[in-house]
């Protein structure tokens, strides 16, 4: 009912006749019998989502986060086969992503006392880059024709410490993108995140 409303406004956003009233009784709630204009189509939309992702912080925060996800699901999907495209074995490509998994254990209390000391939108974007320009260099690596999967293993432990030192640091800044009154529902909406990495998957 809402979304028909808000199309209804949108489409006719241009005309000026009731535009007060009509908008006013979408402030208040009520279907509009006549189009408003463009304030209203946003104070409709703005309505219609959860209270958390009507702070601009969090919303692109969540949808950085999202992205990321989805980008690693498909990732870890590819490289096995990646892996053995270039002739390695199924335990090479086991290897691999073990070294990815082991250092992020690892490291991933390390990353939380650093996260802690440093300016944790620091430790983000650093740990951000640090992938960015692992994942670089495990596909120069793959497409190149003297590639090693020691030269991946390597990478591939880099790429775990990064995100070691990420976890940490994305909790912590949650605090400073919404208000507290809306920390736990910021939290529920971050832990939905990883089932889009299980659809990035579902569509590889």
């Amino acid at each position: 009912m809402l979304f028909r409303s808000v199309l209804t406004c949108a489409i006719f956003a241009g005309h000026d006749r009731r535009k007060s009233s009509v908008c006013a009784r979408l402030r208040s709630g009520m279907r509009p019998a006549y189009p408003c204009d463009s304030a209203g189509v946003a104070i409709a939309l703005h309505r219609g989502l959860p209270a958390v992702l009507r702070e601009r912080n969090f919303r692109l925060l969540l949808t950085g986060q999202a992205i990321s996800i989805i980008g690693d699901a498909i990732s870890m999907i590819a490289l096995p086969f990646a892996i053995l495209a270039m002739g390695g074995s199924v335990g090479q490509v086991g290897l691999v992503l073990g070294a990815r998994a082991v250092p992020n254990a690892i490291f991933l209390l390390v990353g939380g006392v650093w996260a802690d000391r440093l300016p944790r939108r620091l430790v983000m974007l650093t740990s951000d880059l640090v992938r960015g320009a692992t994942m670089v260099a495990i596909f120069a690596v793959l497409v190149s024709d003297h590639g090693s999967i020691w030269a991946l293993v390597a990478l591939s432990a880099i790429y775990g410490v990064g995100e070691a030192f990420f976890r940490p640091a994305l909790s912590g800044v949650i605090p400073q993108c919404v208000s507290s009154d809306r920390l736990q529902e910021a939290y529920g909406l971050l832990a939905t995140t990883p089932a889009l990495g299980k659809i990035g998957r579902a569509h590889v």
